[in-house]
């Protein structure tokens, strides 16, 4: 168990570690997202938990063990901690500082109250997203109109959708509406407190906040970032997801066996191949064949065990 932990864990830091470098946003926006997708603890308060020389010596440890594999490779940002003796909670200061006396509760900016949208447009087809149509539709605040065909949500000419690894600017090109809003992973978007949402540039002011209003009427945090391929949950997710499908086809453990590791062994909310059938093998792939072709890095490619279980006619 302990191997297939220290394996298929990796990306849970070392891309959070990558998207603070990309600075995407700060350690604590993401550890704050990373808890409102399911996760009991984000990866940069469980790295100051565990130690960051301890967490930086299993990276290494595990990159050698993967014959310096581009996914496993440590972070620059964990060696220059460890250098300057920033080891987390035993030093008193890693990502957070945890010395009482001068160490202030960081504060996450949340989006300011807004005015929700009255009227919002539900396929009957919802998908992904059916948890928070299902919230919409059970709100008395909202007006509810159906339609056959395109977004899951929809608000004026603006397309509410999952994210699929592509920025709003590029997944544009091939919808028909004017706009786009793409909501970041939750495991249950009916329990989560906090919902991370981002807009394409041209979304009109008044469009973006009848949607973040719209969330905030479903009783949830906003938090809004800039245009980013798959955001930060389904970002690091897919990659877990990735690692561990990886795992299976190299005949390393079982699904089973990788679901109940994840569980037990680090706490994980779901079994990472139970996750995946719930978001969809076809997003999974979808998400991290986008995110190789954004970053053009191979850490991103597919597993051959993901690619054997899409079904091309549901692409």
């Amino acid at each position: 168990t302990g191997f297939i932990v220290n394996r298929v864990a990796r990306p849970f830091y070392g891309e959070a570690l990558k998207m603070l470098q990309e600075q995407v946003a700060d350690a604590n926006t993401i550890d704050t997202i990373m808890q409102a997708t399911g996760f009991r603890m984000g990866p940069f308060r469980l790295m100051d938990l565990i130690g960051i020389d301890i967490n930086l010596a299993v990276s290494k440890t595990v990159y050698a063990a993967m014959y310096n594999d581009p996914r496993y490779r440590p972070s620059l940002i964990q060696e220059e901690m460890v250098a300057a003796n920033m080891l987390g909670k035993k030093t008193s200061l890693g990502f957070y500082a945890y010395d009482s006396t001068t160490a202030k509760p960081p504060q996450i900016e949340f989006a300011e109250e807004k005015n929700a949208a009255k009227i919002v447009s539900i396929s009957r087809d919802c998908g992904q997203l059916h948890e928070l149509a299902n919230l919409i539709k059970n709100n008395e605040a909202i007006i509810c109109t159906e339609h056959d065909k395109g977004a899951c949500l929809q608000v004026n000419e603006c397309a509410i959708l999952m994210t699929n690894g592509q920025t709003c600017e590029q997944r544009l090109a091939e919808i028909a509406e004017k706009n786009i809003c793409q909501v970041d992973l939750c495991l249950d978007y009916t329990q989560s407190e906090i919902i991370h949402l981002t807009f394409d540039a041209n979304c009109p002011a008044t469009i973006q906040e009848h949607i973040i209003g719209l969330m905030q009427l479903l009783g949830k945090k906003v938090l809004i970032t800039e245009d980013l391929p798959a955001l930060i949950a389904m970002r690091t997710v897919c990659l877990l997801i990735n690692e561990a499908a990886d795992a299976i086809e190299n005949g390393v453990c079982h699904e089973n066996d990788v679901d109940l590791a994840m569980q037990k062994g680090v706490n994980y909310p779901i079994g990472l191949i139970t996750w995946a059938n719930k978001i969809g093998i076809n997003h999974v792939v979808t998400v991290l064949d986008n995110l190789q072709l954004w970053f053009g890095d191979d850490r991103y490619r597919a597993s051959a065990w993901l690619r054997k279980r899409i079904d091309y006619n549901n692409r």
